[in-house]
């Protein structure tokens, strides 16, 4: 019952090989939509920041700037267009960091409701096994739910204080003609999977240190795969950096978890219950966030043929060593 529930903790891997499908991601909205639901999103988070419209509008301007910069990237700085585009894109900066705050409670809350399902029975019975960890959700969800009011508190300003000058902004990027339309053109699905090898290829190695970084630069892969993902090879392409990026994103959310809670929780002498549990997801997701990146770097990232040329005569006269030159992996 219980036990075989919390074995394996029964959230990074809860489902079996069997039980998955691979979902096809929906193509994105049109780009004259998109900019539409980010104002009306804008508009929304504005009157009451609840948990889905900040979830919604962040995501939305991630998917705007990822467009937005890969405009940037394809034309002169001193193209009319291009400081349109930057002027945008500092004032999304700006309020992504403003939903970051919120949105870091929202899952951390979201994080403790599944702890809490596995730590009680199916009939809502807590053995007393779990009572020192519950208790402890208990006062974790104090304290974020306090911490996520003032930070929804301080968004709302923020997004009253910028109104003018957000509004101002997407008028001017939604009026400048290369943006009129969808500003990029469609990307084949070589390109795309070239995106994605330079990002994997940028770490030679991966570790704790370098996931975060690789997984920011997947969200761009990803939001731009998904405005093709009408052929079957973007739909499998979208759901290799989909997976990875969340697997990351999963083992991320659980380590800050564990550190907040070992900042937050009063009772020290019962402290290390719930770290147990939360240092062990956090270990679990950061295998599994390993193994898919490695699994990634083996499946699109193409293998360095070995060099097939006859190494070169040594003189006599000059015994030195000759230079051997390293080949990185190509983007």
């Amino acid at each position: 019952m219980l036990q075989n529930r919390r074995e394996g903790y029964g959230i990074v891997n809860s489902s079996s090989p069997r039980q998955r499908r691979k979902a096809a991601p929906a193509a994105l909205p049109a780009w004259s939509e998109q900019l539409e639901e980010w104002r009306k999103l804008l508009g929304e988070c504005r009157l009451k920041p609840t948990r889905k419209r900040v979830h919604f509008l962040r995501v939305a301007t991630l998917r705007l700037q990822a467009q937005v910069a890969q405009w940037l990237d394809q034309h002169a700085l001193n193209d009319p267009a291009a400081g349109i585009a930057r002027r945008w894109n500092k004032q999304a900066k700006v309020l992504r960091r403003a939903l970051g705050r919120v949105r870091g409670f929202d899952v951390h809350l979201g994080s403790l409701r599944q702890l809490r399902g596995i730590l009680t029975t199916d009939s809502g019975y807590e053995p007393r096994s779990c009572r020192a960890a519950l208790r402890q959700i208990d006062e974790l969800e104090r304290r974020f739910k306090r911490k996520r009011k003032d930070a929804a508190k301080l968004l709302v300003a923020a997004l009253a204080a910028r109104h003018d000058r957000l509004q101002r902004a997407m008028s001017d990027l939604a009026s400048a003609p290369p943006f009129q339309q969808s500003p990029l053109p469609a990307l084949d699905v070589r390109r795309l999977s070239e995106m994605l090898v330079a990002a994997i290829a940028a770490f030679p190695g991966f570790n704790p240190d370098s996931l975060h970084d690789l997984r920011k630069r997947l969200k761009s892969v990803r939001y731009l795969a998904e405005l093709n993902a009408g052929s079957r090879e973007a739909i499998d392409l979208t759901a290799a950096v989909k997976a990875m990026q969340s697997a990351i994103g999963a083992w991320h959310d659980w380590e800050e978890l564990a550190a907040e809670a070992a900042r937050a929780v009063r009772r020290k002498s019962e402290v290390r219950t719930l770290n147990d549990l939360l240092e062990t997801l956090a270990k679990e997701s950061l295998e599994k966030a390993l193994a898919l990146c490695e699994s990634a770097r083996d499946r699109f990232v193409p293998a360095t043929p070995p060099s097939t040329a006859l190494p070169a005569k040594l003189s006599v006269q000059r015994a030195e060593s000759p230079s051997v030159r390293t080949q990185s992996i190509s983007a």
